[in-house]
């Protein structure tokens, strides 16, 4: 999911700390400050959060939509995954092997056992 595939009202589940939560984003935006990382979009939701939520999977509307990152006055932040994976110069696979053919060096074959 993306920053733009989230909307205010949207329902959001978590299960940190083997305690499920669920709850409703109350908004989204850009998170910038100068002591910590730079994200084009945080969301918040109104479930609370403590320390050890941290690194939990967040459903937005029941699909996987990013990690549990911040607490934002005791409440869920997070940034959404496709907005995350970019900021860390990454992409999301979504096709079977990626699309990638696997080279002759790192085949099954070239490696015993």
């Amino acid at each position: 999911m993306s920053c733009g595939d989230i909307s205010v009202g949207d329902r959001v589940e978590i299960d940190g700390r083997g305690d499920y939560r669920e709850g409703r984003v109350t908004g989204k935006g850009g998170y910038d400050f100068d002591t910590d990382v730079i994200f084009p979009c945080m969301v918040s939701a109104d479930i609370p959060v403590a320390v050890g939520d941290s690194g939990g999977s967040v459903l937005v509307n029941g699909m996987p939509a990013g990690i549990t990152s911040r607490s934002l006055g005791g409440l869920l932040g997070f940034t959404p995954l496709a907005e995350g994976l970019q900021n860390l110069g990454l992409t999301l696979c979504t096709t079977p092997n990626c699309d990638l053919t696997p080279s002759t060096a790192f085949s099954h074959k070239s490696h015993p056992g």
